[in-house]
């Protein structure tokens, strides 16, 4: 399995950073900024719909930290690596099936299993834009569950919360076997 940073490592920039909210405040500062500069004549209210989303990032930030907290340090098994940023924020540790945009053999499934098994993984992560059928078969190898994490859901807001709630009945899934 290949961590957030190994990805990082092996020079496959992570794009995914909308997925922390504490970064996406400083992407709502300075497009506001970028705004406010073009269209001079709306700059208050391009300043109060900025304050407004600040304060619904930084409270659904706190909303998140406190509903992962109990699983810090936890790992996660995922089929594309895009939750990474949204992992290091919560302080949980993504691993991915996918490397450098392909399945993995059948050596590289083989390994997949075995340390899902030590890792005590029972929830396998995928995305509705990719191939179900790798994370299936490790799923039933694992007698694991296989749940969607969306990275590119419309409801940003709204799938940050739906994120938080999967992992959290993956890690419970895990805790009551």
């Amino acid at each position: 399995m290949i961590t957030h940073d190994e990805h990082e490592d092996l020079g496959e920039a992570d794009p995914h950073l909308w997925l922390d909210p504490q970064r996406m405040q400083t992407v709502v500062e300075r497009t506001a900024k970028v705004l406010e500069a073009q269209l001079p004549e709306h700059a208050g209210e391009i300043d109060a719909n900025e304050q407004r989303l600040l304060k619904t990032l930084n409270a659904l930030d706190t909303q998140i930290a406190q509903a992962l907290a109990p699983y810090k340090g936890r790992n996660f098994l995922i089929f594309h690596p895009s939750f990474g940023y949204f992992a290091d924020r919560y302080s949980l540790a993504q691993h991915a099936i996918e490397v450098s945009g392909r399945e993995p053999t059948p050596r590289e499934m083989a390994t997949l299993v075995t340390r899902a098994k030590d890792e005590n993984i029972g929830t396998i992560f995928v995305s509705g834009q990719f191939s179900q059928t790798a994370a299936k078969r490790i799923a039933s190898s694992l007698d694991a569950e296989v749940a969607v994490l969306d990275p590119l859901a419309e409801d940003y807001l709204e799938n940050l919360k739906r994120a938080t709630e999967a992992l959290k009945a993956g890690f419970e899934r895990t805790d009551s076997q």
